[in-house]
């Protein structure tokens, strides 16, 4: 029993690993200890469940359906989430047992495994007993593994179910300063390709965006690209340290609204970066993209997906204009350091792509994540969060951080 239970932990921390970063917001993930001699394989399963474990996985748009129907277990609960009538009926009226049919009569667990081809329903009959295990399809029902024993069937339904969504999320790709081969990227310093006009600028002030990061993405990321695998690079930034005060100037906001400069201000080199700034948004270079998007608080963030010929091109230097009265230059300028290499790591980082499995602080935001996400450590390319953790979804820009 004991094995078995190890062999549990073992499969669901083999996805905990590969898809989530020690520390933030919420921690890292606790398994249930094994160590409780009257605690069989489907009560430890029930247990992990019943854990923060569950919090991690149970999203709209992740391959979980399965454990929020084996969550119900924990509670007495029999339900039944079942296909339409016309696949139940083929699929049970071709491969009937009378085991299967008796679960179905009977209220089984019932949970969606969805993947390309449509969804596969899987039963867990019963809940509380031997824990057999039957797929149901179009092409028919069959039991997922031999149930001789309630250790066989349970086993292999977690390694079963976490090799199918380890083989549909994105590769994950973590960067640190130090780790093997040659640098992918840097932190800090200048973006290539950009000109002047085009640097990512606040919504509020104007004042230029602090950049975090640059890095190339290899192969495997670029087959997710949600750009198109022809973006080869992307350019993270940021806000620096304006959480706390930023300033503000009204005709800045007027301007960076789309109000003509006054006479004064048509030689002011500030409010004409602005206006260069604000043509620039209006006729895109075909070498990259340039999102915007704004955190719960107000601050611009920015990401700027490059073509090769983009990220070949020189870098771009900080434009460095005089702002107007009101609004503090130095906040906005002291994460601008040289520039510090990253690489690809096993270990610990602060950079990371993939899907996130972080407690996020807006459940709404969480919700609205999808599979291609960049999470980030407070601190990296000098982000403020607080000393927490912040999830970029890179398809949608819906951001979210939690300190």
């Amino acid at each position: 029993m004991s094995d078995s239970k190890q062999q549990i932990c073992t499969a669901l921390t083999r996805l905990i690993e590969g898809h989530h970063i020690p520390g933030g917001y919420g921690g890292r993930v606790d398994l249930p200890a094994i160590d409780n001699p009257a605690m069989g394989p489907l009560g430890y399963l029930q247990a992990c469940l019943a854990s923060t474990f569950l919090g991690f996985l149970d999203h709209p748009r992740y391959a979980s359906f399965w454990l929020h129907a084996l969550r119900q277990t924990t509670t007495g609960r029999l339900v039944a989430i079942l296909p339409p009538a016309r696949v139940l009926g083929d699929a049970v009226a071709r491969a009937a047992t009378p085991e299967l049919t008796a679960a179905l009569v009977r209220g089984a667990t019932v949970g969606i495994r969805p993947h390309d081809d449509g969804p596969d329903y899987l039963v867990l009959s019963p809940p509380s007993g031997e824990a057999q295990v039957y797929v149901i399809t179009a092409a028919g029902a069959r039991l997922l593994a031999a149930t001789d024993s309630q250790r066989v069937g349970v086993v292999r339904l977690v390694e079963a179910e976490v090799d199918a969504m380890l083989a549909m999320l994105p590769a994950s790709l973590r960067l640190g300063s130090e780790g093997e081969g040659e640098a992918v990227g840097w932190e800090y310093g200048t973006p290539p390709g950009l000109s002047a006009a085009e640097w990512p600028r606040h919504e509020k002030t104007g004042m230029p965006l602090a950049h975090g990061f640059t890095v190339r993405l290899p192969a495997a990321q670029r087959d997710y690209c949600v750009k198109g695998p022809e973006f080869v690079a992307l350019s993270f930034f940021h806000p620096a340290d304006t959480e706390a005060c930023y300033g503000e100037n009204e005709r800045v906001d007027a301007v960076m609204a789309g109000a003509p400069l006054e006479d004064e201000e048509q030689s002011d080199p500030y409010f004409l970066a602005l206006v260069a700034h604000l043509e620039a948004r209006e006729r895109p270079s075909p070498e990259r993209i340039i999102h915007t998007f704004a955190d719960m608080l107000g601050h611009t963030h920015a990401l700027v997906w490059h073509t090769e010929a983009s990220a070949a091109a020189p870098h771009c230097p900080r434009p460095g204009e005089e702002p107007p009265d009101g609004i503090d230059p130095e906040a906005f300028v002291e994460a601008n350091e040289p520039a510090s290499p990253l690489f690809a790591t096993t270990g610990r980082s602060r950079i990371r792509f993939g899907r996130p499995l972080h407690p996020m602080q807006s459940h709404g935001a969480l919700n609205e994540m999808g599979l291609y996400v960049l999470e980030l450590s407070s601190g990296a390319g000098g982000v403020n969060f607080g000393d927490g953790t912040g999830q970029l979804d890179l398809e949608t820009g819906v951001l979210d951080w939690a300190c």
